[in-house]
């Protein structure tokens, strides 16, 4: 694999300065490092976003003008300041009627000559995916899009989306669905999933044009003395910490994960040793932390979908290696969870799935929806963990 680092020399002076920052935390660890969870406000002012779909292409276009679609003028009247009481109902709302949705409506049936190989051809038994409401997936889009202003460690973003919402792809991504999950994929409109980055280090060069390039980042390189010397350090020392908490070396595999073990394993001898005097960081693996991270943006994913009353499946029951390889996702990205979105079936039929889940929507099935462990079981105060505090109540 290549690296985007520059000429040799670059390289072996970018490797020298890592082993000194990871030999220095192994054994000295003075430096009290901390992620910062950049969160980074909408601004109601802002430019809105309008998302076509035109084939299998999208495009992403703003507008100053007013003059959007019915999914965004609600959303305009959703900017324009609401009362906090508002805006805390429609947020309860929007946790109380998210579910998993384990049954999806079929759009429209499609030929199998267009989602099945000539394998499949002669059975004629075999399903095929349904074709996809172009609305439906435009406005998954759209909460995908507004999903990525959710926050994540040093704004590094270590992740990627994949949308696949064609017969054909949903056909290839439900072959390696287990049980009613490749059902799920075939019946939903679309299917996003989420890539987490387990090695987002190797972008170096396109983190630091990024700092640079942000209003933040321009912020800081003016106030510190407008020195370009100081700004190329802070932005150097970004990297670092952002190296050391992702875990992900830009090195080849074969070196970066005993380097990224060596690095953990010795800032853990150190904290031991220490009995925690010496305050250091907790590092993960580089797959731990680049999925922490995504798994901010999927949630907030699913809670845009239920506020625009579209139905959706988060699932992990899949095979990896296939789905890398039908859809030519490279190896250096991960796969925590894919999300299936759509319109739930609403129909008459009655029964639960392989794990008691009801099918369909929870207004239109007689079976109740899922429970949740007793709050006093998993909130707990300052007394301690498993200890109830009394202070911690419900108000009704």
């Amino acid at each position: 694999e290549k690296l985007e680092i520059g000429s040799r020399a670059e390289m072996a002076k970018l490797i020298a300065q890592l082993c000194v920052i990871g030999v220095t935390i192994s054994v000295s660890c003075a430096l009290q490092l901390a992620p910062s969870f950049s969160i980074v406000k909408d601004n109601a002012s802002c430019m809105q976003q309008k998302i076509k779909l035109k084939g299998s292409l999208f495009q992403t276009t703003r507008s100053h003008d007013g003059e959007e679609d019915g999914v965004l003028n609600s959303d305009a009247n959703l900017l324009g300041a609401p009362s906090s009481s508002t805006t805390a109902q429609l947020f309860d709302s929007m946790v109380m009627n998210r579910y998993a949705c384990t049954r999806f409506h079929r759009h429209e049936e499609s030929s199998a000559t267009t989602t099945s190989t000539a394998a499949d051809l002669t059975n004629k038994s075999s399903p095929t995916a349904s074709k996809s409401n172009p609305e439906i997936v435009n406005k998954a889009i759209h909460c995908l899009d507004m999903a990525r202003r959710a926050p994540s460690g040093f704004n590094a973003q270590p992740y990627k989306f994949l949308v696949v919402h064609t017969p054909l792809k949903k056909e290839l991504l439900a072959k390696y669905c287990l049980g009613r999950n490749a059902d799920r994929v075939r019946d939903s409109d679309c299917t996003v999933l989420f890539l987490a980055d387990r090695e987002s280090a190797r972008d170096w060069k396109r983190f630091s044009s990024f700092l640079k390039k942000s209003p933040l980042g321009r912020k800081r390189s003016k106030a510190i003395d407008k020195s370009e010397k100081k700004a190329s350090w802070a932005t150097k020392k970004l990297q670092l910490l952002l190296l050391l908490f992702s875990s992900g070396w830009p090195l080849p595999r074969i070196l970066a994960a005993p380097l990224s073990f060596g690095v953990r394993l010795g800032v853990s001898i150190v904290s031991v040793l220490s009995r925690r005097r010496v305050l250091v960081p907790s590092l993960g693996s580089s797959e731990t932390w680049s999925s922490k991270n995504t798994m901010l943006v999927a949630m907030t994913y699913l809670l845009g979908c239920t506020s625009r009353e579209m139905a959706t499946c988060p699932m992990e029951g899949y095979n990896i290696g296939g789905i890398r390889k039908v859809l030519g996702i490279p190896r250096r990205y991960a796969i925590p969870i894919i999300v299936s979105t759509g319109a739930a079936f609403k129909g008459e039929e009655e029964g639960i799935d392989d794990v008691g889940m009801a099918h369909g929507a929870p207004g239109g099935s007689s079976l109740p929806g899922t429970e949740r462990y007793p709050f006093e079981e998993v909130v707990f105060g300052d007394e301690g963990f498993g200890e109830t505090a009394s202070y911690l109540q419900l108000s009704k």
